[in-house]
């Protein structure tokens, strides 16, 4: 067989985008049916599946054509690019929405206000003192989310690129 060494680091980062990608595939499961009935969730949709099968595809190209040395048709290399430049889209959309939170965080405060406001009947037992603890916790939950997804939004970026990398050096395993 025809081994490819791909760095370390490119492999874990598969990984971790194969993580990611599980849980957006299962969002994506729940959140169809209701992009079907609003038509403006379809573009989000339309996004979030292209990482989806961003990560399955550049997955495969690693394992597969990489680690076994076994050869593709071009469509495919073409189908990793495409998903590459929708990834590219998401990833920029992502930082400069992480940014304007992380730059005003008094647009997470509000979040959290109303997200406690629209279910204030769930809350209605809680003092006053607990319901400020309970948001405090809410806003720091929230910013390790975002943090969390600041990184896999770069992970992500350097993955892309690298693999545009293979792809061009790893020509040889496309054909047709």
């Amino acid at each position: 067989m025809n081994q490819i060494v791909v760095a370390g680091w490119y492999k874990i980062a598969s990984y971790v985008l194969m993580f990611f990608a599980s849980f957006f595939s299962l969002m994506l499961l729940f959140i169809l049916p209701f992009a079907f009935a609003e038509p403006a969730l379809l573009l989000g949709v339309f996004i979030v599946a292209g990482v989806v099968l961003y990560s399955f595809s550049s997955f495969r190209f690693m394992k597969k054509g990489l680690g076994e040395g076994h050869v593709f048709r071009s469509r495919f290399k073409d189908f990793i690019k495409v998903n590459a430049f929708v990834v590219l889209f998401f990833v920029l959309q992502s930082f400069v929405g992480i940014t304007d939170i992380l730059m005003k965080k008094e647009l997470l405060t509000q979040l959290v206000d109303t997200i406690l406001s629209q279910n204030s009947e769930s809350f209605s037992q809680l003092t006053p003192a607990q319901l400020k603890d309970l948001k405090k916790e809410l806003v720091s939950s929230v910013e390790i989310v975002i943090w969390v997804f600041l990184i896999y939004a770069a992970i992500l970026t350097a993955h892309v690129i690298h693999s545009f990398r293979l792809l061009k050096k790893n020509n040889h395993l496309f054909v047709g």
